[in-house]
């Protein structure tokens, strides 16, 4: 091979490996392209990804923002609601015999009645605003307390129904006049002294007072209440003090309900009234209400006969819903005649709908009370029928008097016998 062969083979060789060279880099060029674009698409996945992530965790979180608000909405709006509802409860007539207010005597000047209420007192502390029907009228002197037909009762026996529970004191019946005008003056000092946040219907300290309606703020609830009765006994208050009681008037009673109905957005009447010892609904009771019924009253809470009566809703004629209580008969008492001893108690659900202003009474009850006392040893205390102790059946002094018809079943029979009643009425 000549000298030239020689260097085109070395040339073919040097061109040889620059070729595989570029080859090589080509490759290597298009490893890294595709590296390189692999990497990108990656990249723009993961931020395409990260972006849906986002774009989801924002809507995510919107959703729930608006949920949170949506729910803590309706928690205000709950609330603003509870709020507007108030649980009442009432219950009739306190009076105080004298196996009444013996049972508190204690030595000397210390005299106590919690024990008389115990047995209801979880009831009447659980309601939001709570009343009872003071058919007595409180003495300052120990020599003034008596019993039947002219009563007198100790201070203690108001000291025990602020300690049992009750907001609301209601005045206005016919023993009010029992010790004459100095008691009913007597007893509103002691009041306003003793228990200045209890609300006392029904009696008055001056003409400007006899004026006002009473309004009580429940919750976000202004009640208006006022309290009436028949008569004094055939006693008559002097013509320059006839404020010290509110004695039934039509005309008076029309205006304060009117002016109620301004003050307030629920109005009650306290109604003492009617003929005693008749469960029946009386042509007087039933005048009074149609009067009330008319004005636009809420609530009626009857008190006096001694006994019990049916609970009913009335319609006006203007649609307008009245539920009424013709008789809680007596809660504390003693009585002999045996449907003296059946109280009523009534647990009343009253609101005002938080969107149309309207008051409604979604629920309401009437629960039966039974009345315990021994005259030979004085004792006396209050109970819910159903929590009645068997135990004091036979201990107790009408039992004694008439053992073949005191019994738990006679009660259960004569209250089922008079919620029939209003139900009958009610249709």
């Amino acid at each position: 091979m000549d000298e030239k062969e020689e260097l085109l083979k070395k040339d073919r060789e040097r061109q040889k490996k620059r070729e595989a060279l570029r080859e090589k880099r080509e490759q290597e060029l298009k490893k890294k392209v595709r590296l390189f674009t692999g990497i990108g698409i990656l990249v723009f996945l993961i931020l395409t990804a990260g972006i849906s992530l986002g774009v989801h965790n924002h809507k995510k979180a919107e959703a729930e923002k608006k949920k949170e608000k949506a729910r803590q909405e309706k928690l205000e709006k709950k609330k603003a609601q509870e709020d507007l509802t108030v649980e009442f409860l009432a219950v009739g007539d306190n009076i105080a015999h004298s196996p009444i207010y013996k049972s508190g005597k204690g030595e000397g000047d210390v005299w106590n009645y919690d024990h008389i209420y115990e047995p209801v007192k979880k009831d009447i502390e659980e309601a939001d605003l709570s009343l009872v029907v003071q058919e007595t009228i409180f003495v300052e002197d120990r020599n003034d307390i008596s019993s039947y037909p002219t009563f007198g009762t100790p201070v203690e026996i108001g000291d025990a129904l602020v300690n049992t529970g009750f907001d609301v004191i209601a005045h206005a019946t016919n023993h009010v006049l029992d010790k004459g005008t100095k008691s009913i003056e007597y007893t509103l000092d002691w009041w306003e002294q003793a228990h200045p946040e209890t609300e006392i219907l029904g009696i008055h300290k001056s003409a400007e007072e006899a004026e006002n309606i009473s309004v009580i703020q429940c919750k976000n609830l202004k009640i208006a209440m006022v309290n009436y009765t028949y008569s004094f006994n055939g006693m008559e208050l002097p013509k320059e003090k006839e404020y010290l009681a509110d004695l039934f008037d039509e005309e008076k009673a029309r205006k304060d309900i009117q002016k109620a109905k301004e003050l307030a957005d629920v109005v009650m009447v306290v109604m003492h009234v009617g003929d005693e010892y008749v469960q029946e609904v009386d042509e007087q009771t039933r005048n009074w209400t149609e009067i009330f019924l008319e004005e636009g009253v809420d609530i009626v809470i009857g008190s006096h006969p001694h006994v019990i009566r049916p609970m009913e809703t009335l319609t006006g004629e203007d649609g307008h819903k009245m539920l009424v209580y013709y008789s809680l008969g007596n809660f504390v008492s003693t009585q002999n005649d045996l449907p003296c001893l059946l109280g009523g108690m009534a647990k009343i659900t009253v609101q005002k709908d938080l969107e149309s202003g309207e008051i409604r009474i979604p629920n309401h009850e009437y629960i039966p009370l039974l009345m315990y006392y021994d005259r030979e040893n004085p004792k006396a205390t209050v109970y819910k029928l159903e929590d009645y102790p068997a135990d004091l059946v036979e201990k107790h002094s009408v039992y004694k008097k008439n053992p073949r018809e005191f019994s738990l079943e006679y009660y259960q029979n004569l209250f089922k016998k008079i919620e029939e009643q209003g139900n009958k009425d009610a249709i």
